[in-house]
C-alpha cells in the first residue's frame, strides 16, 4: 500500500539570539483523516529535526495498529459473534431430559 501523504509542512524559526536553545523546529503532515504534528527546540538544528521524525514516525505506527485494530474487531466481526449460537446453560435441554421421578 502507498503513503497517502497530501503535504509536510516544515517550519524552523529561531527563537532567539540566545545560543541555547535557539531553533524551534515544528513539522505538519497533512494526510487522510486528522493531521499529525511535532515540534521541538533545541540547539542544534539537525537533531531537532531527527527528534521530530521520531516523533511522528511513532504517531503514525500508532495510527496504523489503531486501524488494523478497528478492521480486525469492525462490524465483520461483530457480525461473526453475533451468528454464534451457545447452548442455554439455565434450562435443561428438552430432547436429554429425564422424566422426573416422584420421591416417597
Amino acid at each position: 500500500m502507498r503513503p497517502r501523504a497530501v503535504r509536510a509542512r516544515v517550519r524552523l524559526r529561531k527563537v532567539s539570539a540566545h545560543p541555547r536553545e535557539s531553533i524551534y523546529v515544528r513539522v505538519l503532515v497533512e494526510i487522510p483523516g486528522a493531521d499529525l504534528s511535532a515540534e521541538e527546540s533545541s540547539a542544534d538544528v539537525i537533531g531537532a529535526l531527527d527528534v521530530v521524525a521520531g516523533k511522528i514516525e511513532r504517531r503514525l505506527r500508532k495510527r496504523k495498529t489503531d486501524r488494523l485494530a478497528k478492521r480486525v474487531d469492525g462490524p465483520r466481526a461483530r457480525r461473526r459473534q453475533e451468528v454464534t449460537v451457545r447452548p442455554r446453560t439455565d434450562r435443561p435441554c428438552p430432547v436429554f431430559s429425564y422424566p422426573r421421578q416422584s420421591v416417597l
